[in-house]
C-alpha cells in the first residue's frame, strides 16, 4: 500500500496523517522495498515531535521521558536506533543509515512512530474543554 497524502511531501499536515504502516511496513510489492526512504522518515519523525511537542511541552517531555526509559530497559542496545536518537533531538550517526544496517525502529508498539500517535492522542485527550476552542 502507498502512502497517498494530500498535501505536499514533508509538510506538518502530511506527515501527521502518515500511520506508522506507511512509513515502516508499506511495500511496493514489485520491488519489496518500503515505500519510504529513511532519511522521509527521520524528517517525518522530527516533523511530528516537534508540532506535538507545541502542543503541550512539559507533558510531552514527560512522556518521551517514560517512553525512553521503558526502551532502556527492554533494549539495552537502544541507543542503535536512528528513531531513538532522533525523538531526543539527535541526530543518528552516518553509520546507522547506510543501506543493510538492520537497526531503526523498535518493532510493534514500542515504534518510535507509533509512540508519537499515542502521544498525540493522548495529549489531544488531555486538553481541557476550553484548550479545544
Amino acid at each position: 500500500m502507498v502512502c497517498e497524502i494530500a498535501s505536499s511531501p514533508g509538510s506538518e499536515a502530511g506527515v501527521l496523517a502518515m500511520t506508522n504502516h506507511d512509513f515502516m511496513e508499506g511495500n511496493n510489492f514489485e520491488t519489496n522495498k518500503p515505500v519510504v526512504d529513511k532519511e522521509t522518515v527521520i524528517n517525518g519523525i522530527r516533523i511530528k515531535r516537534n508540532y506535538i511537542y507545541k502542543q503541550d511541552k512539559v507533558r510531552f517531555v514527560e512522556l518521551v521521558n517514560e517512553y525512553m526509559e521503558t526502551l532502556r530497559r527492554k533494549y539495552p542496545d537502544c541507543e542503535d536506533y536512528p528513531l531513538y536518537q532522533i525523538l531526543f533531538g539527535s541526530s543518528p550517526k552516518k553509520e546507522y543509515l547506510e543501506e543493510g544496517y538492520e537497526k531503526f525502529d523498535f518493532p510493534g508498539d514500542d515504534s518510535v512512530l507509533a509512540f508519537l500517535e499515542k502521544t498525540a492522542a493522548k495529549l489531544e485527550k488531555e486538553k481541557t474543554p476550553d484548550e479545544t476552542n
